[in-house]
């Protein structure tokens, strides 16, 4: 892998800084870290964690680089990117301490979007739904191809519907994305429910 758009700060301050004045522009860029057995005092994953959340980015793959150092990339996040429960938490420390700037705070809404409700492993599908499907054998054939967590997604946001005519809805603007192969969730490419 080649490493382009690399930046060594040293200090966390010195991300900081970097994120202050690039953060809207960039589109990302690979963090060099010292390896803890150089025994060097360096900037830390989790200091550049904590800095990256303050301005509304996120870590991404590692890559290694020599004996004594690797690279983290770091990009802004993406409407369909995902707060994990750590993350959350080291946010609202951040928050709490006056560290978050207005970029990383407007990520807070991601927050409460909830994932797709999810059947139970083994949950019948919804009256319905599967009649529907077998149907149009190309939305079938591609509910069938699904995971089975990304089957329960449907499953699941279909059951959840409390009055009939929501439930009907639902079957049918699920054939529909089935029929173009769609998923639902909230990762990337996926359609939100």
């Amino acid at each position: 892998m080649i490493l382009t758009d690399t930046f060594e700060p040293g200090t966390r301050e010195a991300w900081r800084a970097w994120l202050q004045a690039r953060h809207a522009e960039s589109k990302g860029v690979w963090l060099v870290f010292l390896k803890q057995h150089t025994g060097q005092a360096a900037l830390t994953y989790r200091e550049a964690l904590e800095e990256a959340l303050c301005f509304g980015w996120i870590d991404g793959v590692r890559q290694r680089i020599d004996e004594l150092r690797y690279a983290q990339r770091f990009t802004p996040r993406t409407p369909a990117s995902r707060w994990s429960e750590v993350n959350k938490a080291i946010a609202a420390s951040l928050e709490a301490q006056g560290r978050m700037r207005p970029a990383g705070l407007a990520w807070r809404e991601a927050w409460s979007t909830p994932a797709p409700p999810a059947a139970p492993q083994g949950a019948l599908p919804p009256e319905g739904f599967e009649a529907a499907l077998q149907a149009h054998p190309v939305a079938w054939v591609n509910f069938m191809a699904l995971p089975p967590s990304h089957q329960r997604r449907y499953l699941g946001w279909i059951g959840s519907a409390k009055r009939e005519e929501t439930r009907v809805k639902r079957v049918a603007e699920a054939v529909a994305l089935l029929l173009e192969n769609k998923r639902i969730g909230l990762g990337p490419g996926e359609v939100r429910k």
